[in-house]
């Protein structure tokens, strides 16, 4: 899922929000302010039944955004990332962190080639 807030939000606030129906706040050093991330669904046993991902930004700044229209555009290149999904949900069952390491370089590969076919969403 994807959140736009404007400048003025009360991020701090948002966060006790989200945490009262169980999100989990992911720090995401490596990318720019004010990209935050929550997570429902990670257990000790790994994944639950249904996972979900909340990734909040400011207007205009959403990458992920062309990577999906992408992957609509390339059935064969979604099947692909499918395929390594599953293939990395299985080997790093336990270890949310390298599962999203290691899909990392594929969504950073065909992100900045949506960005040159779809130009500015």
């Amino acid at each position: 899922m994807l959140l736009q807030i404007t400048e003025d939000c009360a991020m701090e606030r948002l966060k006790l929000n989200l945490a009262k129906i169980e999100y989990i706040f992911s720090a995401q050093p490596k990318k720019p302010a004010p990209h935050a991330m929550f997570n429902k669904g990670y257990t000790q046993n790994g994944f639950a039944e249904k996972v979900f991902h909340l990734h909040i930004r400011y207007k205009g700044n959403w990458p992920e955004l062309y990577f999906c229209s992408y992957l609509r555009k390339h059935p064969e290149i979604c099947r692909e990332y499918e395929k390594l999904k599953y293939r990395l949900a299985v080997e790093y069952k336990n270890d949310r962190d390298k599962y999203t390491d290691k899909k990392t370089e594929f969504i950073k590969v065909y992100t900045e080639k949506a960005f040159l076919e779809i130009k500015r969403i």
